[in-house]
């Protein structure tokens, strides 16, 4: 996951993921609801 900078001040961005390392495509997408629950 890459912090991308997004605006004048030190915090302001979002993160973007470049790289699913050890997760399996196919797991993340099946658990797409679940994951998006636990991060909002």
């Amino acid at each position: 996951m890459t912090f991308i900078q997004d605006g004048k001040r030190h915090n302001d961005g979002y993160y973007q993921l470049k790289d699913w390392g050890p997760f399996r495509r196919d797991w993340v997408e099946g658990k797409k609801r679940d994951i998006r629950s636990y991060i909002n």
